[in-house]
């Protein structure tokens, strides 16, 4: 931190601190000790002797929010319509808070700072995030909110003396007509402009008084000699990026730049506030029964339910602008009859029952698959659910019907291994030609590996099937697994994703043990699925695609499984796939923080 910054905390925490004094007096705000003192009479309430106070805590619905060991105070917030919980701040945090929200985000104003903050903290009041945006030194340069209002002009008279040197007689603004004839006097200042032999301009300041006679000793005249630099050029804040070390002049390419970067993981994201015309508003979903008429962009998301392919899902059917037809489950990370009963979970804690569960292949096209029975270690896939809700029809034969049944409108999301869209293949070869487009999962584009030495989970479950799709599927848009391994989210935003105090985000944390919790605290997360079913939602997220021939290698005691591309176009063929190179972080957060959220932010959010 500068001198410059260091002063201006110290400013605005002076300021916070007379706030602070009247903290106990105000309802809006909360002191650390009173904060620490309502979550001890949450965690143990006979050990608070003040039974008023005990009565207001449980009147105000406070709530434990916990992070590994450290347990916050989280705060009902109901301005939505409905019951949210986001985490107190307490007025010592508030300069952090703030700093955090303004500055990692590329210097954002009053509105978009508060409302990144909203999202996460609740006590926090609006009119000390303008009084810091006002404060801030580096927005005082790049914008009107601190510029003080225009002075008058002066009157300038211009004329010369007898050898022709140029004089400017100036006429201040304060003597004014009025002013004159309340017997005040006007002030003139003159100005003689001479060039010395160096190229120098000297100038020459004599001020009179337009009342008083002229001075006949040229000694009663007050007079200064100054000579005249180059005018300086007005003040530039130059913005550096610092993750590329890009500079920029313009704050809002700025903001632009370091949004789009991948690397980019502000603790406080980002909230993008744009709201369409009234005349292009997406539709809110109603709920429907299986087989009535849906509304918005229409999907089939088929996949293995796992933890990240639950995750995909959730924020599908989160989404008002994509309506999902159908989930087509197919055997991969767990069991199918596992796998069909996580996605029931995952829709009855969504409230979206209405959308129907389809059984899928059990084993991949060729050899046998050893697998353990059991679910996911997580508590979420402990609850009881109802089998008979999953449809009688088979996956396969349900995807075919409802393509054909809607030519050239339905997307296919494939999260898991591919071999029910191969099933379907081989049953209707047509299929394929009336899907609107394909995206995928999947495959690996640097013989990097997760599930084998060199390749991808999805590709090496069902090899036969993944390649049967890249050769017989047109309009494929896939997203590899080394592209999601390198857009990791940070460890504090996942831990502010599960613990935002909503039935999801309680949901999503009981998706695995807590060991998964507190590792992916510490190194960030990743969810493969939910960037694929991202960039479904808003292509814009995939901030470079490239097209490439590419087919899966099928033999091999190491290699089989692995995606194979033809980046130099060797083999001679067409490409056949658009590969997804770069993603854009902030816009994923947005989404993946509406998706827990159990207010409708996903309307503020459009593509």
């Amino acid at each position: 931190m500068n001198e410059s910054d260091a002063e201006f905390k110290a400013k605005f925490v002076e300021m916070v601190d007379s706030v602070k004094e009247d903290a106990g007096k105000t309802s809006s705000l909360m002191k650390l000790e009173k904060r620490d003192r309502i979550i001890r009479c949450l965690q143990n309430p006979e050990l608070e002797p003040n039974s008023k106070f005990r009565s207001r805590v449980k009147e105000r619905k406070y709530r434990l929010l916990q992070h590994g060991t450290e347990v916050f105070l989280g705060v009902p917030d109901e301005s939505t319509g409905e019951l949210v919980y986001r985490r107190a701040a307490c007025v010592e945090e508030f300069w952090d808070i703030i700093n955090t929200a303004h500055v990692e985000n590329g210097h954002i104003g009053v509105v978009h700072t508060f409302a990144a903050i909203r999202r996460m903290y609740a006590l926090l009041p609006r009119y000390l995030v303008s009084k810091y945006v006002h404060m801030c030194p580096v927005c005082a340069h790049t914008s009107n909110i601190n510029k003080p209002p225009k002075a008058k002009k002066p009157k300038i008279e211009e004329n010369g003396d007898a050898d022709g040197t140029p004089v400017v007689n100036i006429l201040h603004p304060a003597a004014t007509e009025g002013e004159q004839a309340d017997g005040a006097t006007a002030e003139v200042t003159t100005l003689t402009l001479n060039q010395t032999s160096d190229g120098q301009t000297v100038i020459t300041v004599q001020q009179n008084d337009t009342a008083a006679e002229a001075p006949s000793d040229a000694s009663l005249v007050e007079s200064t000699t100054t000579v005249v630099e180059p005018l300086s050029s007005e003040i530039k804040v130059v913005f550096t990026c610092h993750i590329c070390d890009q500079q920029f002049e313009k704050k809002l390419f700025y903001q632009r730049h370091i949004r789009s970067h991948s690397e980019h993981n502000p603790t406080i994201p980002f909230v993008s506030l744009y709201k369409p015309p009234v005349a292009d508003r997406r539709i809110k979903h109603e709920r429907r029964s299986y087989g009535s008429a849906r509304v918005g962009r229409q999907i089939i998301i088929d996949g293995d339910m796992g933890v990240e392919a639950a995750q995909a899902l959730m924020l599908a059917s989160c989404r008002t602008d994509l309506s999902v037809i159908a989930v087509t489950c197919v055997s991969g990370v767990v069991s199918i009859e596992n796998a069909c009963n996580n996605a029931l979970r995952v829709l009855r804690t969504c409230d979206r029952e209405d959308i129907p569960v389809f059984c899928g292949a059990e084993r991949p096209l060729v050899g046998k698959v050893v697998r353990s029975h059991d679910n996911l270690p997580g508590h979420s896939w402990q609850s009881t659910v109802d089998s008979s809700q999953i449809k009688s029809e088979h996956a396969v034969s349900a995807m075919i019907r409802l393509v054909n049944e809607n030519p050239g409108k339905i997307t296919l999301v494939c999260l898991g291994p591919l071999t029910n869209l191969a099933l379907a293949l081989r049953l209707d070869p047509q299929m394929s030609k009336k899907l609107k487009d394909v995206f995928i999962l999947g495959g690996n584009i640097e013989g990097r590996g997760d599930s084998s030495v060199c390749a991808e989970q999805n590709f090496h479950y069902d090899p036969e099937a993944a390649y049967a799709v890249m050769e017989e599927t047109p309009n494929i848009t896939l997203l590899p697994y080394e592209v999601c391994d390198r857009h990791k989210l940070t460890g504090d935003f996942f831990d502010s994703w599960v613990h935002l105090g909503t039935d999801k985000s309680e949901f999503v944390r009981g998706m695995g043990d807590s060991a998964w919790v507190q590792y992916h605290q510490k190194n960030g997360y990743a969810s493969y699925c939910a960037y694929a079913m991202a960039v479904v939602a808003d292509r814009s997220i995939a901030l470079e695609k490239k097209c490439a021939y590419t087919t899966v290698e099928l033999s091999g005691s190491f290699a089989r499984g692995m995606m194979v591309v033809d980046w130099a176009k060797k083999l001679g063929c067409e490409s056949n796939v658009d590969l997804v190179r770069s993603l854009d972080l902030g816009k994923i957060q947005s989404l993946l923080i509406g998706t827990v959220e159990e207010a409708d932010a996903m309307e503020i959010y459009t593509v």
